[in-house]
C-alpha cells in the first residue's frame, strides 16, 4: 500500500511492482496510513479527520472527526481495539475499533502532538509533542502519569522498547536519541 500527496491510496503487487488497483482517491492528501497488528483494518489521516477501512473486502468502517487541525501519526493498539491519532490541535484522541467512537482525549500538551506509542501491554500510551516533552497517559482512567522532561526542541518521534521498560524519544532539532526508564521516568543517556 501508497498513499501520498495525490489524495490516493494504491495497491501495489510486490513481486511485479505493478499497481493492483486505486483503493481510495480523494482531494486532500493522504497523510500517513497504519495497519493494525491483527491486519484487519487500515487507517489514513487526511487532514483533521480519519478513514479506517476493513482490509479483509476494502469497505470504509468509519470516517473519525474530532480533531480542530492535522492529525500528524496514527497507531493502534496491540490488540488492535484502539487507535491513537495524535494531532496539531495538541490533543491525542483514542477511538474505539468496534464502534468508532470517540473513547478518550488526552489534553496536557501545549503544542502540536506528533508520534503516539502504546506500551507493549496497552495499558499506557506516551505522546511526543513539540512542546519539548513526552507525556505518559494510563489508557484506563485517561490521567496523565509521567511527563519526560530533557529535550531543548519539539519530540517528533516517539517509541517503547519491545519489554515496555524503556522509552526512546527524539526530534529534528537535536543529534541523538533520548531513552527513558518508562517507570522512574528518568533520563538513562
Amino acid at each position: 500500500l501508497t498513499a501520498g500527496n495525490d489524495g490516493t491510496i494504491r495497491l501495489w503487487d510486490i513481486e511485479s511492482g505493478d499497481e493492483i488497483e486505486i483503493l481510495f482517491a480523494g482531494e486532500a492528501p493522504i497523510r500517513h496510513l497504519a495497519i493494525s497488528p491483527d491486519g484487519h483494518l487500515l487507517a489514513a489521516s487526511i487532514d483533521d479527520r480519519v478513514m479506517v477501512w476493513s482490509l479483509e473486502d476494502m469497505t470504509l468502517r468509519y470516517e473519525l472527526a474530532g480533531h480542530t487541525d492535522l492529525v500528524n501519526s496514527m497507531k493502534f493498539s496491540p490488540n488492535s481495539t484502539v487507535l491513537a491519532t495524535p494531532s496539531q490541535d495538541s490533543t491525542v484522541r483514542l477511538w474505539n475499533m468496534q464502534t468508532g467512537e470517540e473513547i478518550r482525549r488526552f489534553e496536557g500538551h501545549v503544542a502540536g502532538v506528533w508520534d503516539v506509542e502504546f506500551s507493549p501491554d496497552g495499558l499506557r500510551i506516551v505522546s511526543a509533542s513539540l512542546d519539548q516533552t513526552a507525556c505518559i497517559w494510563d489508557v484506563g482512567t485517561g490521567d496523565e502519569v509521567g511527563r519526560l522532561i530533557g529535550h531543548r526542541a519539539g519530540i517528533q518521534n516517539v517509541a517503547y522498547s519491545p519489554d515496555g521498560r524503556t522509552i526512546a524519544t527524539s526530534g529534528p532539532s537535536e543529534l541523538g536519541l533520548f531513552l527513558w526508564d518508562a517507570e522512574s521516568r528518568q533520563l538513562i543517556r
